[in-house]
Parts: structure tokens; C-alpha cells; sequence
């Protein structure tokens, strides 16, 4: 078992550090602007994925509980003033989206679905990137939108908050992700994916139980039965927690709309085969 996992982390590893390291890179790129040069000096001014890579966070976490981190670029936040702050702590999560609006440009002007080994790898490459920065947004010490938060704030005594607040961040992130927080984002990141337009990748590649309730052949975001957004969101919210969250499905777990797409797939995909043979039969 601990093989496979092995296997299905290296087949994703490459979109895992390619989206980290646009990510750190944006940060650092957006200080410099301003002046700050802490990461050039210290060579992580690059979008060679190595200088980012963190032991614990980047291979040993991720491989073991599906999730984690690179290395943070480091910025000198003291000699930028409030705006430049929080355009610095934004400039990843926006990077993110911008990546994952090219990938996904591309998917459909090189109607990449006609691919699937690059087709399935660039949409996962959109989906780590849309989860990377929705999870970054969220307000809560160390992430990108609590120093965002920080900078909206004008008051001294608002600002002392906060910083007593930040104290105790790391063991607040941790705290929200053991008891489920993550899954909180998971509607933010369908709707995002829904929008785009795009396919349901072929989710095996990244868990082998993935396609027993959902196939490769079923796309879920354009079935007769799934139109309704609210659904398709639903619908991709399920998907997603397979895919950060490691839950293995039950039949009694997957909505009833997601669980008829597949139905409905699966008959079409007979009724094709009968009439094929039919057809076959009728030649001969």
C-alpha cells in the first residue's frame, strides 16, 4: 500500500513543486519590486523548483497526509509600507489563479482532452492551483491572507490584536486542519473549477478508488442531470475531498446527482456498445 502511495505521489509531484514554486517565486518577485532584495541575495529569486523545496514539507508531509509546503521566500516586510505588504502577500495566491487560467486556456484551445496522459496532468496542475491559492487566502497566521488582513488594519490597538493573534497562528492552522477546516474551501475551489469549464480529470492517477464512483469517462460537469451550478459545485466538492483529503468514497456519501451522472454515463456507454455490435452484426 505504502508503494502505491509512493507511486502516486511522485506521478504528482511535478505539478506539487512546479505550483509551489510559482507561488514563493510571485512573493519574492513582488518585494524586489518594492526594493526588498532579502530574496535575490539569498538566491530564492528563481523558479528553480530545488531552491524551494523543504524536506519535511515538500516530500515527507504531503507523502504521508497529503499535504504541505514549500520553504517561504523571505521578504523584510519592515521596510515596506501597508499597501506594499499586502500586495506582496497576494501576489502568490494570484499567481496561482493566473497559472490556473493559462492551463486551463490551453487545455481548450489545444483541445488537450484528445490527449489524456497531458490532458488529465494539466488538469490536475489546474486544480493544485486553484486549492493552493484558495487555502492561502485564508486569514490565519502564517497564511497569505492574515498578512493581508494585516494591512487593512489602521488602528494600534486593532494591529496589537493581531499580533497577539499571530503568536499563536501555527498552532490555530494546525488545530483548523485537524478538525476538518480544509474542507471549508472545497466549494470555493469547485465553483472556481466549474467556471472554467473543464472535464473531471481521470482521478485514478492520483487514487486508485477515485473512479469506482467516478469515471474517467464521466464528465460530471457537463451531464444532462448536472447543469444546475449549485450541483456541479457539489458534485466537484466530493471529488475534491478524494483528492486533498484522501477519503475513500461510500456509496451513501456521494450525492444522488453525482451518483445518476455516472448511471447515466455508464448506459449510454451500453446502449453505444449494443449498437455497435448490432451494427457489426448487420455488416457481416
Amino acid at each position: 500500500m505504502f508503494a502505491g502511495e509512493a507511486l502516486t505521489f511522485l506521478s504528482v509531484l511535478p505539478i506539487f513543486l512546479g505550483s509551489l514554486t510559482v507561488h514563493e517565486y510571485a512573493h519574492g518577485w513582488m518585494a524586489y519590486r518594492y526594493g526588498d532584495d532579502t530574496a535575490k541575495r539569498m538566491g530564492r529569486l528563481t523558479l528553480n523548483p530545488l531552491a524551494h523545496i523543504s524536506v519535511l514539507g515538500t516530500i515527507i508531509l504531503p507523502l504521508l497526509v497529503h499535504f504541505g509546503w514549500a520553504k517561504p521566500v523571505p521578504v523584510n516586510f519592515s521596510v515596506l509600507s501597508k499597501k506594499q505588504v499586502f500586495n506582496v502577500a497576494a501576489a502568490g495566491p494570484i499567481a496561482n489563479i493566473l497559472m490556473a487560467l493559462i492551463l486551463a486556456g490551453a487545455f481548450h484551445l489545444l483541445t488537450l482532452s484528445a490527449m489524456p496522459l497531458l490532458g488529465n496532468f494539466v488538469l490536475l496542475a489546474v486544480l493544485f492551483n486553484l486549492i493552493l491559492a484558495a487555502f492561502n487566502l485564508l486569514p490565519i497566521p502564517p497564511l497569505d491572507g492574515s498578512k493581508m488582513v494585516y494591512a487593512r488594519l489602521k488602528s494600534p490597538e486593532a494591529i496589537d490584536r493581531y499580533n497577539k493573534f499571530a503568536r499563536y497562528g501555527m498552532f490555530i492552522l494546525i488545530g483548523f486542519l485537524l478538525l476538518g477546516g480544509f474542507r471549508l474551501i472545497l466549494p470555493v475551489v469547485g465553483l472556481l473549477y466549474v467556471l472554467l469549464g473543464l472535464p473531471l480529470p481521470a482521478l485514478s492517477v492520483y487514487r486508485a478508488d477515485a473512479n469506482k464512483y467516478f469515471p474517467a469517462s464521466t464528465d460530471i460537469g457537463h451531464t444532462e442531470n448536472n447543469r444546475n451550478l449549485s450541483m456541479r459545485v457539489l458534485c466537484w466538492t466530493e471529488v475534491l475531498k478524494v483528492l486533498v483529503l484522501g477519503t475513500k468514497y461510500s456509496p451513501k456519501r456521494v450525492p444522488r446527482v453525482c451518483k445518476e451522472a455516472v448511471c447515466q454515463t455508464a448506459k449510454a456507454n451500453r446502449e453505444q456498445l449494443y449498437n455497435a455490435g448490432k451494427q457489426s452484426l448487420k455488416s457481416k
